[in-house]
């Protein structure tokens, strides 16, 4: 997962106001295949409950309302999956549905440095001092935020 990292599974209350924030986020994802996207998109707005988010067709029946086979559906879930945009916990016995929990993924987004331009993508680096630049203490694990001195940054969620 390049563009972001798990948020966790959106809660069932915060699901129908959360939907669209995921495909909004699932439509700016450029490693995403279209049959992934548009599986995606059926298991949110077909198959979700809009209330509860619980989600739990068959493969047959996405495939169904995708015009496509049920083993393209499966390609599509596990890309989703490895995405990190959808967990998938398999139903109990063969045969028997998935359930599907939707994820949003939390990004990191660096801002330059409003005195040279630069964005501190590597922990531990070096900065001029006389610059003025100072590190953000909560910085993400593999990587550093470089902000002017001062400066009160908030990380967006996306």
């Amino acid at each position: 997962m390049t563009h972001g990292q798990r948020a966790g599974p959106i809660q069932p209350q915060d699901w129908e106001r959360a939907r669209f924030r995921w495909l909004n986020a699932l439509t700016a994802d450029p490693d995403l295949s279209d049959r992934a996207f548009r599986v995606g998109v059926i298991l949110a707005f077909t198959f979700a409950n809009a209330g509860t988010a619980r989600c739990d067709p068959s493969n047959a029946q996405v495939a169904e309302v995708l015009g496509r086979s049920a083993d393209t559906v499966k390609r599509a879930v596990a890309e989703l999956v490895a995405g990190g945009w959808i967990t998938r916990k398999p139903g109990r016995h063969t045969g028997a549905p998935s359930k599907y929990a939707f994820v949003l993924r939390a990004s990191v987004v660096p801002f330059p440095s409003a005195k040279r331009g630069q964005i501190c993508t590597e922990r531990g680096a070096n900065l001029h001092p006389k610059r003025g630049a100072n590190l953000h203490p909560s910085t993400p694990r593999g990587g550093q935020i470089c902000t002017e001195r001062g400066a009160d940054l908030h990380l967006p969620i996306i």
